[in-house]
């Protein structure tokens, strides 16, 4: 397996929320601490609300919800987290920003805070997407400027950076292995910090430039690992279309953040095209079918009034004005 190293330098959020979480990094850390920085999380502005869809279905069952430890096998559990997408095996992640984790508290909807014990915090958000954000908490200017992650990729896969900020780990097959969203970061007031990824061979480092301005701490900034742009992917969804199968994909949330992002047209065109002819030879083999996706992916990248399905109908004719969707809106 190919490890891929992530650093993430950040800063972190207000200067009347630093005294509380501060005290949530203490060993007498609660889990209403964990329900503070969730609080924090919901407000940051991103375009995808950072809590919207995550999961705790595979939360620890070593600490109750509203509560704190810092036993090791608690912790260790914490950081057992992976990326995953139906049918597929995970790959798994190593949160090395939080190997020497002091203690981890969670919060009563089961969501887990893991004090790096450095004035920092780790917080693993799973997606009912199976993607994994993992939001970084840096609370002051002593805690550290890099967050490490290692990954396990594929055999052969190989890690690219495109020019709006995201990462694409292609495998062997020409199949997307993992992205990663382009880097955010934001300060207590909603004020974005500059940030950017920096990749040198297998080593990415998410670089936070807080001292670049007067920002207000603490400053949150992520990494989102994904596998997967569409998730489900069905056939005649809401039946036939003049007689004739219709393919359907619908967005995953990650695959809307990666669809939002400066290169989205890109990645939709090319990683999420490979998705749907992978798995139906029919579209790949479809110059109408081709035609409508490519239409998708210029105008239906989260457009308000697109929707999230993408549908293609088998029985359309091929269109030499098919990205004219004034015209048809990706329907004629």
């Amino acid at each position: 397996m190919t490890k891929i190293r992530l650093r993430a330098a950040a800063t972190v959020l207000s200067a009347v929320m630093a005294a509380s979480l501060l005290s949530a990094t203490t060993a007498n850390a609660t889990g209403s601490e964990a329900d503070d920085i969730v609080q924090i999380l919901e407000s940051v502005p991103t375009e995808i609300p950072v809590m919207q869809d995550v999961t705790t279905d595979g939360a620890t069952d070593l600490v109750a919800p509203g509560s704190a430890s810092s036993d090791l096998a608690a912790i260790e559990d914490v950081l057992d987290v992976s990326v995953s997408a139906l049918g597929e095996n995970p790959l798994s992640l190593e949160l090395l920003a939080a190997q020497d984790a002091a203690t981890v508290s969670v919060s009563q909807d089961g969501v887990e805070v893991i004090d790096n014990g450095d004035n920092s915090l780790t917080v693993p958000l799973n997606r009912a997407d199976g993607s994994l954000q993992v939001v970084f908490v840096i609370e002051t200017t002593d805690a550290p400027t890099e967050y490490a992650i290692d990954v396990d990729l594929p055999e052969g896969a190989v890690l690219t950076q495109d020019e709006g900020g995201a990462l694409l780990a292609t495998g062997a097959d020409g199949q997307l292995a993992l992205g990663v969203a382009p880097a955010w970061a934001y300060d207590a007031a909603g004020t974005a910090v500059p940030t950017h990824y920096v990749v040198q061979g297998s080593e990415i480092t998410q670089v936070v430039e807080h001292t670049s301005g007067d920002y207000q701490y603490p400053i949150a900034a992520d990494p989102w690992f994904g596998k997967r742009l569409f998730s489900p992917m069905t056939v005649n969804r809401n039946g036939t279309f003049a007689g004739k199968n219709v393919y359907s994909g619908r967005l995953t949330t990650w695959g809307v953040a990666m669809g939002l992002s400066p290169q989205g047209l890109f990645i939709m065109g090319s990683a999420g095209l490979a998705e749907f002819t992978s798995q139906w030879a029919t579209v790949r083999n479809s110059v109408s079918l081709q035609q409508q996706y490519q239409c998708h992916a210029v105008w239906g990248r989260a457009i308000i009034g697109a929707g999230f399905h993408w549908d293609l109908e088998l029985s359309r004719p091929t269109n030499g004005n098919y990205l004219n969707v004034f015209a048809h809106r990706c329907n004629w």
